[in-house]
């Protein structure tokens, strides 16, 4: 089983290089995370490769390292590294307010961390996934991204972004669903399935 924790932007180029590799057939994609702000992929079967097949499959890994660097992890539209105060993502125009903070002294100068890191020295904590989480989903309870954009980010479902809200003690954001008797229903469900002591 592969476990994903990057956007679902990036499915397409996992995808490509799951099918691009394939080809040798001892190897299995194991792992899909983000280093630098880039996609990294993390494999097991090294041993029964033959030295060509290893520079291959280390070529298709860094072509999927350098397109990540090109496709906003969102929505798989053209982006670019974007370095704010807490992390470093790639994002498009339209997600690129999810990074948070801009960092104006690097941002928009550095496009590629891993070649940077000379003259990037980013403070303790910097990229906390799980600060990052809970920001992405303040923003979303204040209105300032998209369910949809939330859901493709973290890879979680609607469910989990208003659980996980609640959990968090913030307020649940409506304005984009006013008359969808879906929506409602489906938080009606979600919310009586929280137990009373755990309502904020």
């Amino acid at each position: 089983m592969i476990e994903i924790k990057v956007g679902r932007g990036w499915s397409a180029i996992i995808l490509d290089a799951v099918v691009m590799a394939s080809a040798l057939g001892a190897w299995t994609l194991t792992r899909a995370t983000r280093v630098h702000g880039a996609l990294h992929l993390s494999h097991t079967g090294l041993v029964y490769l033959t030295d060509k097949e290893l520079d291959n499959l280390e070529g298709w890994r860094q072509v999927a390292r350098l397109r990540s660097y090109y496709t906003c992890e969102v929505c798989g539209r053209p982006g670019r590294l974007r370095i704010g105060k807490t992390r470093a993502r790639v994002f498009c125009g339209g997600h690129a307010h999810l990074v948070g903070e801009l960092w104006p002294e690097h941002d928009g100068k550095i496009f590629e961390l891993d070649n940077a890191c000379q003259r990037f020295s980013p403070p303790a904590g910097y990229g906390d996934e799980i600060q990052e989480r809970e920001d992405i989903l303040r923003r979303w309870s204040e209105g300032q991204a998209e369910m949809r954009d939330v859901c493709d980010f973290l890879r979680i479902d609607r469910a989990e972004v208003y659980y996980s809200s609640l959990e968090l003690g913030f307020r649940i954001h409506l304005v984009e669903h006013p008359h969808d008797e879906e929506h409602d229903e489906e938080l009606a469900q979600l919310l009586g399935s929280i137990p009373e002591n755990t309502r904020h």
